[in-house]
């Protein structure tokens, strides 16, 4: 695929969460998974791996930043109903 072909999946820009207590999960995050393309999160125990794939499904709401799959913005201040478009979150 060229890459003026590739179409964005998930777009992450500025992404941040900051929960409650002031923990800092994530900080200032930018992400572009383009449709077809195969991706692995890796990092450590506490890293912000499940923060940010909630972010991406609409479980959590972002402190700052916005967050699209399929080209439908979801923006920090947004608390909207999620939009069930081919992406899913599952847990073991």
């Amino acid at each position: 695929m060229l890459q003026s072909e590739l179409v964005p999946a998930v777009a992450v820009s500025g992404l941040s969460k900051t929960y409650a207590g002031g923990l800092t999960a994530l900080r200032n995050i930018d992400l572009t998974i383009n449709r077809g393309e195969i991706f692995a999160l890796l990092g450590p125990n506490g890293a912000g791996k499940t923060t940010l794939i909630n972010i991406i499904c609409g479980i959590v709401t972002a402190t700052a930043g916005c967050s699209a799959r399929h080209r439908t913005p979801r923006f920090a201040k947004e608390c909207s109903a999620t939009c069930h478009c081919g992406t899913r979150r599952t847990t073991r």
